[in-house]
């Protein structure tokens, strides 16, 4: 019912999967050298701000130089199947809201398909992959995938990404826009030979 808020470590062994029910994050990380692995988060039926959420914007929750908090093979996914119950609903995956922060590995997912077809828009709403508000923040390895709206917004200092891989959802009128406008500039590129 409500997030687990971690001591030390999180690990998830076979990849537990946490489901948020009630709107709130599935899991809250805010303290220094507090650790997740493995563990795969799933939307749940309620919106929630954020999935993940790594500090609450306080200096005492956040992470130091010497005991950064650190997330490792960390799945974040909203996705429910066309037959399921009730939607998934977010408004972001994971959001890092701590200083000195080291995500190694994250799949941050909303999903553009189910089993039978493609879904539109509409369905499995999210509209950020990654919210980072801190200052000392890496990620390696990043994978963002098809959210409604920006897919990152980094409005911390002093941090950087190393390894990112995006995909837009496919559906999206804005994206069709941008493909083509991209195309064109594309094309001209090209062709002036830079």
């Amino acid at each position: 019912d409500a997030p687990a808020v971690l001591p030390q470590v999180l690990l998830g062994l076979g990849f537990a999967t946490l489901t948020p029910m009630r709107g709130l994050p599935a899991v809250e990380l805010l303290a220094a050298g507090v650790r997740m692995a493995g563990v795969l988060v799933q939307a749940g039926p309620l919106r929630s701000r954020a999935l993940v959420v790594v500090g609450d914007g306080s200096p005492s929750s956040s992470g130091t130089a010497d005991a950064p908090i650190l997330l490792h093979d960390c799945f974040v996914r909203v996705y429910a199947e066309r037959t399921a119950p009730q939607p998934a609903v977010a408004t972001t995956m994971l959001w890092v809201r701590a200083d000195h922060v080291v995500v190694d590995h994250a799949w941050l997912w909303r999903a553009d398909h189910d089993s039978t077809a493609h879904f539109t828009d509409g369905e499995n709403p999210v509209q950020h992959a990654l919210e980072v508000d801190g200052r000392f923040v890496t990620v390696y390895g990043l994978f963002a995938e098809h959210t409604l709206g920006d897919l990152t917004r980094w409005r911390g200092e002093d941090g950087a990404a190393k390894g990112l891989w995006s995909r837009y959802a496919s559906q999206s009128a804005r994206l069709q826009a941008s493909l083509r406008r991209l195309a064109a500039l594309h094309g001209r590129y090209v062709a002036d030979g830079r």
